[in-house]
């Protein structure tokens, strides 16, 4: 099974926005896999982006942070970039005390990609856009030159945090698009089994249109049957 981590090139018109007003699914894998995790009663989350190459994303929270700027760090000592879960994603709420700033620029990303973070979701801004690779999974509300790690610190790490007013908790599951983001309660192992199925469908469904001329249909059916998802 895959991390969980999923990028597509498909252009479907469907949004997230879409699938919380209730519309219908598309014939895309990736969408089967929205639907699937649908009956969870997932939060969502309109507002955050992809903020750099990697437009859609699937991925469990393995790793939650809320900070505030403060003066001093509290005495307990959190530390979110310590021992990071591997193939995870990492999700971020920035209280309002810190207003424009951000403890997440080019430095603090790349440090936990090479730790093996599969994706970055901030409740708050992102810094130093431009210097960070076009091929990472990272969603926030928007973009800052303020702030830096230093200047904000950890009140909690790994616990359960709040993103517009959506809970998000360790082993949630995360489905993002360009229009937001469906947070859904953690699943059970054979749930997330499924998912991760979805997701190597989806890739292997774009390997058939890219590589061996197949259409986009076609592609899926083939895809679906080899994971058994038919």
């Amino acid at each position: 099974m895959s991390n969980l981590i999923c990028s597509t090139s498909d252009q479907s018109i469907l949004t997230i926005t879409d699938l919380a007003q209730q519309k219908n699914i598309t014939s895309s894998i990736f969408f089967d896999a929205v639907r699937f995790i649908k009956q969870q009663k997932p939060g969502v989350v309109l507002g955050l982006a992809p903020k750099r190459g990697i437009r859609k994303m699937i991925g469990v929270i393995k790793r939650t942070a809320r900070f505030e700027l403060i003066g001093d760090r509290p005495p307990k000592d959190a530390n979110f970039m310590v021992n990071v879960p591997i193939g995870g994603i990492i999700a971020i709420e920035i209280g309002p005390s810190a207003g424009p700033n951000t403890p997440i620029g080019s430095i603090v990303e790349q440090s936990l990609y090479q730790q093996g973070v599969a994706g970055i979701v901030i409740g708050g801004r992102l810094r130093d856009v431009e210097s960070i690779p076009e091929e990472r999974s990272i969603w926030a509300l928007g973009t800052t030159c303020c702030g830096a790690y230093g200047e904000l610190w950890e009140e909690e790490v790994d616990c359960p945090i709040s993103i517009l007013g959506t809970r998000v908790t360790l082993e949630s599951l995360i489905v993002a698009d360009e229009s937001g983001i469906v947070v859904s309660p953690p699943l059970t192992p054979r749930e997330v089994e499924i998912v991760g199925k979805f997701v190597d469908a989806d890739n292997y469904a774009q390997f058939l249109v890219q590589h061996k001329g197949m259409n986009s249909n076609d592609a899926k059916d083939k895809a679906s049957e080899c994971f058994g998802l038919l």
